[in-house]
């Protein structure tokens, strides 16, 4: 079903389009669900997961449907990518396992009312939002604000970007982060 929908909403604007990046952390995850090696914090029922960026939701809806966790929240700063985002969450409708909802979250704004309202998050995913380098401090301090100290935060970061890989690994480090890659 998301294939279909995600072809019928594709548009030229940024978000309103699925990228490589996103494509890859699902690709990811269906290696890492089907392998003995498998994320723990994905498999447990209480987690929680924020997808920042979700444009048409691939990655979330993903997420949802392969692994089952507690909650799925999608995110976009854009309120038409929303528009879409929600048709591509209704079309894919779940079976009641995962409740699976977005909300709008511009990265850095009002992140504590968004705490506030939603919690901190087990798991943080995103694929290619760093593309931009005005993006890398704000995405950075709201991962930062909204992952639980325990977390995990995958991101999926293209050599196309604007922005080289050194610098997002700078920032994440700037912002108290570890990696591995």
């Amino acid at each position: 079903k998301l294939q279909q929908i995600l072809t019928v909403f594709t548009y030229s604007i940024i978000g309103l389009a699925v990228w490589g990046g996103a494509e890859t952390l699902c690709n990811y995850l269906l290696e890492v669900r089907d392998s003995e090696s498998h994320l723990q914090i994905f498999q447990q029922r209480q987690s929680r997961i924020l997808e920042l960026g979700s444009g048409l939701g691939l990655c979330g809806i993903f997420v949802a449907k392969a692994f089952h966790p507690a909650e799925v929240i999608l995110s976009d700063g854009d309120v038409d990518v929303l528009e879409r985002l929600g048709k591509n969450i209704q079309q894919n409708a779940m079976d009641g396992e995962t409740a699976i909802s977005m909300e709008q979250l511009v990265w850095g704004e009002n992140l504590d009312t968004f705490e506030q309202e939603h919690g901190k998050f087990n798991v943080i995913i995103a694929a290619e939002c760093m593309y931009m380098p005005p993006s890398l401090y704000t995405i950075w301090s709201t991962v930062k604000h909204l992952l639980q100290n325990d977390g995990v935060f995958l991101y999926v970061h293209q050599a196309s970007s604007q922005v080289d890989k050194e610098k997002v690994l700078e920032m994440a480090s700037d912002c108290g982060f570890e990696w591995t890659t």
